[in-house]
């Protein structure tokens, strides 16, 4: 007699989570973590699809589709989890393997993210990313409701806890990836 075993729901989440865990053990760990230089390109490709419109037809169709897909999944990301969870999933997924997160799963990392500690490094470090890709950063208390830069208005820097322009992480980061800004426009040098 053949025992048929179902397949664990949870089994395709289960490489994302433990990827963003073990991420968010790096800042919980040291407050003076930074992404590394992959990871930041890695967020930059991600948060392109934001403002990219949908490919071209000469581009192939398999290609096409998962830019979509890709397109779909960070735009619901961004419009529904805060700016440190979107900025944890986008450094540590490729765009490759965003094209496999099911938009079903964001309630899940939600959950999880709720028991997390959420350690201020790593609110420094969201901010000035979505500062370098021109997005505004959401707390992890504003979720669930679209955002975008005009309805917001400017970027919610200028409290003097978050004044990352004139950090060194900010200094840092700048300096380790001014070559690599190229994001479809021209977002020029950091404030200093």
């Amino acid at each position: 007699m053949t025992r048929i075993v179902s397949p664990n729901p949870l089994a395709p989440i289960t490489p994302f989570l433990e990827r963003i865990k073990s991420e968010l053990n790096h800042y919980t760990a040291n407050s003076d973590h930074q992404p590394q230089n992959y990871q930041i390109e890695y967020f930059q490709q991600s948060c392109m699809l934001l403002k990219e419109q949908t490919s071209p037809t000469s581009v192939p169709r398999s290609s096409r589709r998962r830019q979509v897909k890709g397109q779909a999944v960070v735009r619901q990301l961004h419009q529904t989890i805060s700016s440190d969870l979107f900025v944890l999933i986008l450094t540590t997924a490729p765009k490759t393997m965003l094209c496999n997160f099911k938009i079903e799963w964001i309630d899940i990392f939600l959950q999880w993210w709720d028991c997390e500690e959420k350690p201020d490094s790593l609110s420094k470090i969201s901010r000035l990313l979505c500062q370098l890709v021109e997005i505004v950063y959401r707390p992890p208390n504003e979720t669930n409701t679209p955002f975008t830069q005009q309805a917001k208005g400017l970027l919610d820097s200028e409290s003097p806890s978050y004044n990352i322009s004139n950090s060194a992480i900010c200094d840092d980061i700048h300096a380790r990836h001014t070559s690599s800004l190229e994001l479809g426009s021209n977002i020029g040098p950091l404030a200093h």
